[in-house]
């Protein structure tokens, strides 16, 4: 006697589960939370009034969700992704998305087009030519917190020069350092190409010393309830706007663009944390006194070296007479920072081509 196994019931009972294990995770809605850092200047309402198309966009293309939140405070965008609460993150300045990826498990999904860039400014009547003649001379930039500060103070390392042995003085807005220089308070200064005054140097009668390496601007970055499939869903998506006229308004929010998917653009996001974001200015204090600015010690220069080489951070409990960094000779120090800039100039020759710097 032959029997017969009857798997309709079984198999209609695994596909109406999977059906609605899937609907479940549709309308399970992300967060995306968006931080335009201090420049921003808009309210929660207006927030999700501009970027609510973007999170559209990224919700069609994986079939879930996504709410726009608004994150005001520094401390709420790192509380927000240190626990998980956030699982889209858009935000700048670049270094909080970067320690995003690198300390607490998000993934790199888009940035920005065009990338941004430290630009090293001076009056178009300045003899200065190149960075070595800048040397010596007055320097200004924004407060010393500020994401361009760190931006410029690590191309600057990686191009020789070392700002805790120059003559440098700190502003509150960006718009004050053409201010500075306007009026011979300062020779040279730093801003950020994004920013308001860097449109209009021309103009105003300024031009670029030096501009630096290309890094991602304003990266969006995906939580650990973003799948690595979904990821690559919404890379394709944001990479491909521009190419339909209903687009433009739509990339009116990010700039020219979004890159995502091509090789390397994940590290370059990840490479930010590594890179000399992370503040060593209270560990340069603590460990040679006085202010970082105006020491120009053979200590302080050795010190700063042994900071920027290894990435030396100052631990909490650190004190001066304890925990201090190895000190090397001079020579070798020197040897390293060499090294250290042929490497970046290796690392980032594809960014400067892209950048045509």
């Amino acid at each position: 006697m032959r029997t017969t196994l009857n798997f309709r019931g079984p198999l209609l009972l695994a596909l109406l589960l999977s059906a609605a294990i899937g609907g479940a995770r549709a309308q399970e809605a992300l967060t995306l939370g968006i931080s335009e850092g201090t420049s921003g200047g808009l309210d929660h309402a207006q927030v999700i009034a501009k970027y609510q198309g973007l999170a559209d966009t990224i919700g069609k293309s994986i079939k879930r969700k996504v709410q726009v939140v608004f994150v005001r405070e520094f401390a709420q965008l790192e509380e927000g992704m240190a626990t998980g609460r956030l699982d889209l993150v858009m935000a700048r300045p670049s270094d909080y998305p970067a320690r995003g990826v690198t300390k607490h498990g998000y993934k790199f999904a888009a940035s920005a087009r065009p990338d941004g860039n430290c630009l090293i400014v001076v009056r178009k009547d300045s003899p200065y030519k190149t960075l070595n003649d800048a040397r010596g001379k007055r320097w200004v930039f924004p407060e010393t917190a500020a994401y361009m500060t760190k931006f410029c103070t690590a191309e600057l390392r990686d191009r020789g020069i070392v700002l805790a042995t120059e003559n440098v003085k700190y502003v509150r807005e960006q718009a004050a350092i053409t201010f500075f220089l306007d009026n011979k308070f300062a020779d040279v200064g730093g801003i950020a190409s994004y920013s308001g005054p860097a449109k209009s140097l021309d103009k105003n009668g300024f031009r670029v010393l030096h501009k630096s390496m290309p890094q991602p601007y304003f990266p969006l970055i995906a939580g650990k309830r973003v799948t690595e499939a979904e990821v690559a869903k919404i890379q394709a998506t944001l990479t491909a706007l521009g190419n339909a006229p209903e687009d433009a308004a739509l990339l009116k929010t990010v700039g020219a663009g979004l890159r995502g998917g091509e090789p390397g653009a994940a590290g370059e996001v990840a490479d930010l944390a590594g890179w000399g974001l992370g503040s060593k200015r209270a560990a340069l204090k603590s460990v040679h006194g006085g202010t970082p600015e105006t020491s120009g010690s053979a200590a302080t220069v050795a010190g700063l070296c042994a900071l920027t080489i290894h990435g030396w951070t100052q631990p909490s409990s650190f004190s001066p007479t304890a925990s201090a960094p190895p000190r090397r000779p001079a020579s070798r120090c020197a040897s390293e920072a060499q090294a250290r800039r042929t490497s970046t100039a290796s690392r980032h020759r594809a960014r400067r081509s892209r950048s045509g710097a």
